[in-house]
């Protein structure tokens, strides 16, 4: 099997890598109503990126191409958990990033 992480180096630079990830894609300026007492002034832009609008601070959405089988099966470890489903692909994704960090070290902040 193709390993990957090896090639990684060879698929983009690490200022492709930083434009990859760091992009901006449908940023959009909602606005929020300045509250003072009980009178409303002037709306402040609320700049965010259209796939971080509803979520927590620091996460995003992200669309991915799985297996159904794979679905399936972290359903059911959400359910068996008693979790949800995000939050069960969560810790997959922290473990395979945790195992890959200490097999080629820490992973730059980008």
């Amino acid at each position: 099997m193709h390993n990957v992480y090896n090639n990684i180096s060879n698929m983009a630079t690490k200022n492709k890598l930083k434009e990859l990830v760091g992009r901006n894609i449908g940023a959009v300026k909602p606005t929020q109503p300045n509250i003072k007492g009980s009178e409303s002034v002037e709306t402040t832009p609320i700049t965010r990126p259209s796939v971080e609008i509803g979520t927590k601070e620091g996460d995003t959405r992200a669309t991915f191409i799985v297996s159904k089988d794979q679905v399936k099966k972290m359903k059911y470890i959400a359910m068996m958990s008693d979790r949800k489903i995000k939050d069960e692909l969560a810790i997959a994704l922290e473990d395979h990033i945790a195992k890959w960090e200490k097999v080629h070290g820490e992973i730059p902040k980008l």
